[in-house]
Order: structure tokens, then sequence, then C-alpha cells
């Protein structure tokens, strides 16, 4: 019986380190992917009209992809 449930522990444990680390290297993919978009232009300019992404619109909503403007336009025809 002992041995079974050490047997129990043991897969348990090796889940748990799997687990632990699919989401570290999907963790460090986010952030390769971060760092990707901070080093191009399209990173501070809109992906509908080509303007600035003003600072404090990347700030409040960091992967912002469209301006204000251009976002309130999307939301108005889309709903």
């Amino acid at each position: 019986m002992l041995e079974q449930e050490e047997e129990i522990i043991v897969d348990f444990v090796e889940e748990t380190e799997k687990v632990q680390l699919s989401i570290l290297l999907q963790t460090q993919n986010e952030v390769l992917h971060i760092q990707e978009k901070l080093n191009q232009k399209g990173y501070l300019t809109c992906v509908e009209c080509g303007d600035d992404i003003p600072e404090k619109r990347r700030q409040a909503y960091p992967s912002a992809r469209t301006c204000v403007p251009c976002q309130t336009w999307l939301e108005n025809l889309y709903g």
C-alpha cells in the first residue's frame, strides 16, 4: 500500500513540474513577443490609420493597437 501511495505522489510531483514548466515557457514566449513589439515601429502607431498612439493610451491599455478615434469608430461600427 505504501509503495502505491509513494508512486501516486511521485506522479503528482512530476505532473506539477510539467505544468509549471509549461507556464514558465508560455510566460517567456509572451515576454519575448512583447519585447519584439516594443522594438517595432507598429507598437507606437495605430493599425487602422497609422497615427501615433498617445503614450497615455499605451500606459492605460498597453496592448492597444488603435488610437482612440479609430477604436471609437470600430466600436460604433461593430457595436
